[in-house]
């Protein structure tokens, strides 16, 4: 391109080796080989730009070998290698081996490195050749960290990683998956020591060098035991007594002491004791990641202010559905003592010593008295609860009887203890009504109109109402016997 110099034209050439000159078309010898960048700066004071550059790569080349810059990429991340294109249409590039490479005809292709490799670059402008070394460090990071890390509680868990990288790393740990906030101050130590705020955390780790990282993470788990701390417990009368710690944590081991006082159960977690004084039972539960915690429970010894035993009763414990039942127990009359009737449904006074009750079906009744220790005692009475039937055996019409005035058995009547209304009719043979009643206290003597009737087999005939509002319609044979 032709150049038009003007008196006021300056020209500023740095030849990228150090050296410059202010020529318009200087000549310059480079004394190594290699890729250089000219930088032409042209200043015109009369024109209306006051300066322009420009900026052209060479590549100067020697029949030498060179060893570019190692180059390191993450593994299996695509790296650029190599130089930058020379404007020299006349050079030729081939890269040595080719494996990996986006082309191995350029100066600076792509590779994905999964391992350190070194790679050639033979430079070819038709009169010299030369050699560029250039080896790629694939940056290689693998973490192994533990599923869970169980930790007792109120103590520290140190988590060690298993690292492989062959490079220099740092390490970073946090509770945030973004890492806004790390737990440890030495970056080149890549143990954790960690006393955990909660039952169970996640942690975060990263292994970093450079832009390469390996992200992984953990659970820290609090090993707790689960229990439930008693209501005060009383041993009353010397009865033996259950101290339920109700642990619900599988495989725990229990240690109690004073180990005497255990009847059974020392073993458990709810052993059966009897001490002879007030006494305070220590515990140490282990569970399977051998983690302890060790609870006091309080045994307080009482007498109890009973004087005499409890009696539970019902003097008519036979009713029908329907009917209701009076329960009685023994009635400690100083106001220390609570009554309790259990179950409690369709009970008129749970809280009272005697209450009426009206059960569905057959009941057992438990009445527990209490005084102001918390000692106890419990009586039973069970209430038979019968479905009304209004039929046999609840309506009954004997089917002989013997009118001969010895006194057994002489009249014949209804017994019915649900029935309300009724009447009874009694036929002969032939159809004739010889007895007629609506009447429970009126019965056939087996006379009919004053004579006595022959012995032998008479009809009869039941209609009636239950008190269950059910109606009945009953017939059959009466056998008379004189």
């Amino acid at each position: 391109q032709s150049l038009i110099i003007g008196s006021n034209t300056s020209f500023y050439w740095d030849f990228g080796d150090g050296t410059t000159s202010n020529a318009y078309a200087p000549n310059h010898l480079y004394s190594q080989p290699g890729l250089y960048y000219i930088t032409l700066i042209v200043h015109d004071l009369g024109s209306c730009n006051f300066a322009d550059t420009l900026v052209k790569p060479i590549l100067v080349l020697a029949n030498s070998t060179q060893m570019l810059p190692d180059v390191l990429s993450c593994a299996g991340e695509s790296v650029q290698i190599g130089i930058p294109p020379a404007a020299q249409d006349q050079v030729t590039y081939q890269w040595i081996p080719t494996t990996g490479l986006s082309n191995p005809n350029i100066s600076n292709p792509f590779i994905t490195p999964t391992v350190t490799s070194t790679y050639q670059l033979l430079l070819d402008n038709g009169v010299c050749q030369d050699t560029l070394i250039q080896t790629i460090i694939a940056v290689v990071i693998d973490i192994t960290l533990p599923i869970e890390v169980v930790v007792c509680p109120g103590e520290s868990a140190t988590i060690i990683p298993i690292i492989t990288s062959n490079v220099p790393l740092q390490y970073y740990w946090s509770t945030s998956p973004f890492f806004t906030t790390i737990l440890n101050s030495d970056y080149n130590d890549s143990t954790l020591i960690y006393t955990p705020t909660q039952s169970s955390t996640i942690i975060y780790f990263k292994a970093f060098s450079n832009s390469c990282e390996k992200v992984g993470f953990l659970l820290v788990k609090e090993s707790q035991i689960d229990y439930e701390i008693p209501s005060p417990i009383i041993s009353c009368f010397n009865d033996n007594v259950v101290i339920d710690l109700n642990v619900t944590t599988p495989n725990c081991t229990f240690q109690w002491t004073p180990a005497e006082y255990i009847i059974s159960g020392g073993d458990s977690d709810a052993p059966l004791v009897n001490p002879p004084v007030t006494t305070t039972f220590t515990v140490t539960i282990t569970n399977s990641d051998n983690c302890s915690e060790t609870l006091s429970v309080l045994v307080t010894k009482q007498n109890g202010t009973f004087i005499s035993e409890l009696d539970a009763w019902c003097n008519n414990p036979n009713i029908f559905l329907g009917e209701s039942a009076f329960l009685e127990s023994t009635n400690f009359t100083d106001n220390v003592y609570t009554y309790s009737w259990t179950p409690v449904e369709f009970v008129t006074t749970p809280t009272n010593h005697s209450t009426y009750v009206h059960p569905l079906i057959t009941t057992l009744y438990t009445v527990k008295v209490t005084d102001i220790f918390g000692c106890f005692k419990e009586d039973t009475v069970t209430i038979f609860v019968t479905e009304r039937i209004c039929d046999e055996p609840y309506v009954f019409v004997p089917n002989a009887f013997t009118p001969n005035h010895d006194g057994l058995n002489d009249v014949l009547n209804v017994r019915s203890v649900i029935l309300d209304d009724f009447t009874l009719k009694i036929y002969n043979r032939l159809g004739e009504l010889l007895f007629e009643t609506n009447n429970f206290s009126k019965s056939w003597d087996g006379t009919y109109k004053g004579e006595d009737v022959p012995a032998g087999v008479y009809d009869y005939f039941l209609e009636g109402v239950c008190n269950n509002h059910k109606k009945i319609l009953k017939k059959g044979n009466i056998t008379l016997i004189r």
